[in-house]
């Protein structure tokens, strides 16, 4: 298999994690249209609950994956109902509640660092994810593949959530039209929390991957995030699906150059594909909401 398919091969693995997290920073857009920095915030809160409950059952994975979600989703809704929604309510600037997020990070961050300490913390996986499995003449670490099921299995169930339930409809009625939908009965405060809480849901998984790979410490959520919210840009604001096919398409295109080129460019290689696709094409990949298409 040539050096570059394997490359790409290795950006798709890599980027479904990321995907995941940027599927769930676009519920957030998509429905407040807001850009929340305290979302980085949620996945490190996430890793360090896993962290926490390993600690003191042992290393159980199947136990610490709840916990990280309950986790994630609780402190992404909690920066909603004490921060965001009192100034949405208030019609605040967006740069006012941007501002906002980022103090949010930063308390969340410095709460973690305080209780936990500022060293890197080991988050276990399941034993069966250990080692790689052989695709071909490729070797996938199984961790990865989990993230892909992760990723398939998620966005369908999200799918099915927007779909086939009434908070779906709702999420899809604010995330439209919020005034309008107010107008016919639609709880929009209730519907944004639930968005938020959603969204810390949907990412913790991929968070907590992240975290068994790499270990966890109290800035851990600030580059999923960057990279996520890089992702929602280039797929389409506000689009689920394509956040996800913009993290993977950042993922193939990081990979594949790092073969080229310096580690170190990871980052910078990331930005520059993004301003690239803007400038050729500023609605992003898809330039429309997932939840506007029709079922």
């Amino acid at each position: 298999m040539g050096t570059g398919l394997e490359l790409a091969l290795n950006g798709v693995v890599t980027g479904a994690a990321f995907a995941l997290i940027a599927v769930g920073f676009a519920v957030v857009f998509g429905t407040c249209h807001l850009y929340d920095m305290g979302f980085a915030a949620s996945l490190t809160a996430g890793a360090y609950a896993a962290y926490a409950v390993q600690r003191a059952t042992g290393g159980e994975w199947l136990i610490a994956l709840p916990v990280a979600i309950a986790g994630a989703a609780a402190v992404s809704a909690l920066g909603y109902a004490i921060l965001y929604r009192p100034l949405l309510e208030r019609n605040a600037a967006h740069l006012v509640v941007i501002g906002t997020s980022i103090g949010y990070l930063v308390l969340v961050t410095h709460v973690i660092q305080f209780v936990f300490g500022s060293d890197v913390k080991p988050v276990l996986g399941a034993s069966w994810m250990a080692g790689s499995v052989a695709i071909g003449d490729f070797l996938v670490r199984r961790v990865y593949l989990v993230g892909i099921a992760q990723l398939i299995l998620i966005l369908g169930l999200l799918y099915l959530l927007l779909r086939k339930t009434r908070v779906g409809r709702e999420l899809r009625a604010v995330a439209s039209n919020a005034e309008l939908a107010a107008s016919i009965g639609v709880d929009v405060p209730r519907t944004q929390l639930v968005a938020f809480a959603l969204a810390g849901a949907i990412s913790a998984p991929a968070a907590l991957l992240l975290a068994v790979d790499r270990g966890a410490n109290p800035t851990f959520g600030l580059n999923p995030f960057l990279i996520a919210s890089l992702a929602v840009i280039v797929g389409g604001l506000g689009s689920p699906l394509g956040a996800a096919a913009g993290a993977l398409a950042l993922a193939v295109a990081q990979s594949v150059a790092v073969g080229w080129l310096p580690s170190e460019w990871q980052t910078a290689i990331a930005f520059g594909i993004a301003i690239a696709v803007l400038l050729v094409r500023p609605t992003g990949l898809t330039g429309q909401r997932l939840w506007k298409l029709e079922a």
